[in-house]
């Protein structure tokens, strides 16, 4: 499965409904393939979204051509504990709390990081973290959500 031309995808069917692609996952078992889109349009997303969303992705004729039998589709808000992404998605929340997964460990053995992001300059993203500020680039971003 091609996963970058899923997405593009779903980029432009969520731009089509105004909504911004947060993130997917497919999710498989030997039971069952399952595609959860999570969209968001500024922190409003209601149930008529979601099934708008849902629509939008079954009326596509593009998409059954990523999965070879059926599969379920669960379109969804991020929730509060959003995934962070972009580099918009950093500058948005700045001043929020989040916890970033670095790819690497850092001089002080650390690579979990849960603080207020302090601000953003080029593609690092500086974050305090019980008071001292480390700057993450965001390429080395393993995982990052807002934590509330």
């Amino acid at each position: 499965m091609n996963l970058k031309k899923l997405e593009d995808l779903l980029l432009n069917l969520s731009k089509d409904g105004n909504y911004e692609l947060v993130d997917f996952q497919v999710i498989s078992n030997t039971k069952e393939v399952k595609l959860i889109v999570f969209i968001d349009n500024g922190g409003n997303i209601t149930i008529e979204d979601c099934v708008k969303m849902n629509n939008l992705i079954d009326e596509s004729k593009d998409i059954d051509n990523f999965f070879e039998n059926s599969y379920i589709l669960e379109v969804s808000s991020p929730g509060p504990n959003r995934p962070l992404k972009k580099l918009d998605d950093f500058q948005r929340y700045i001043g929020r709390k989040v916890k970033i997964k670095s790819i690497s460990i850092l001089d002080d053995g650390k690579n979990v990081f849960t603080g207020s992001i302090e601000k953003i300059s080029d593609n690092d993203i500086e974050i305090n973290d019980s008071g001292k500020l480390y700057k993450i680039n965001l390429k080395d971003i393993e995982k990052a959500n807002l934590n509330i």
